[in-house]
């Protein structure tokens, strides 16, 4: 009888330690699991735009721009755009200016709604833009037609402005107020689009001619004109690698 009784009861001790040891592993996710290794700017957004990379790509925030609750509620640890005229503003450097056959991943969390500025159809988050571009992140707003894309999806790319050649990666529409894992990846000749670590797109790079140039990196808009593309929402830790990242990397930044 003890016999009979020991074997059910061991065998369920063993699988709630499975789970326990699988839950634990799951949720782990100390400051050592996050990639260090070919990060070339990190802006946590604390309070201010400074890159705590070590590169000291520091950022400068323009007209207004406000500083949050972050994904975690903590108060003043994200960056908000108003939609209007508000930017960051990171001077070229070569340390953020990927050329053709280089890797790199730019990830981010992005909290958004509908955009009020809609005289494009897409709304920038961040953009290393002139002619041609290493990359860019914007989110579709709702004046897109069909054929535009879909309101509320975000998409990322990069475009060789001498050849006319580009290629991208997207998501999901994720405009409900809520903060997102967004990252894009290139890896190769190919483009990855992840979001909230599950791989959402994969896609051909077809540029074939140079994609650096010597424009800042903005956050929040494509260009700080009037009549540029002002994205509205929150930004938290923006981060951005000189090489590809694993997924495994990828899930780990998701799960910090």
């Amino acid at each position: 009888m003890k016999k009979q009784l020991f074997q059910p009861l061991l065998l369920a001790a063993l699988l709630a330690g499975l789970m326990f040891t699988a839950c634990k592993k799951d949720s782990d996710t100390s400051a050592s699991s996050i990639p260090a290794d070919g990060l070339v700017a990190y802006y946590p957004f604390d309070g201010n735009a400074q890159d705590e990379s070590g590169f000291n790509n520091h950022g400068n925030p323009n007209n207004g721009v406000q500083f949050v609750r972050n994904r975690n509620n903590e108060e003043g640890k994200a960056v908000f755009f108003d939609g209007i005229d508000d930017y960051i503003k990171v001077p070229h450097s070569g340390g953020i200016n990927f050329g053709k056959d280089q890797d790199f991943t730019v990830s981010l969390w992005l909290k958004y709604g509908n955009q009020d500025n809609t005289i494009a159809v897409d709304n920038d988050v961040l953009s290393k833009w002139k002619g041609g571009y290493p990359f860019v992140v914007r989110v579709i707003n709702q004046t897109a037609k069909p054929e535009q894309g879909t309101p509320g999806v975000w998409y990322a790319a990069r475009w060789d402005g001498d050849c006319q050649h580009g290629g991208g990666a997207s998501g999901p529409k994720i405009n409900d107020q809520q903060f997102h894992h967004v990252v894009f990846v290139k890896r190769g000749t190919l483009l990855y689009g992840y979001t909230d670590g599950l791989e959402t797109s994969q896609g051909p790079d077809n540029t074939i001619c140079e994609t650096k140039n010597d424009a800042p990196l903005y956050i929040g808009t494509r260009t700080p004109s009037p009549t540029s593309n002002f994205f509205k929402g929150a930004v938290d830790d923006l981060r951005i690698y000189n090489r590809a990242l694993s997924v495994d990397e990828i899930k780990s930044l998701y799960r910090e």
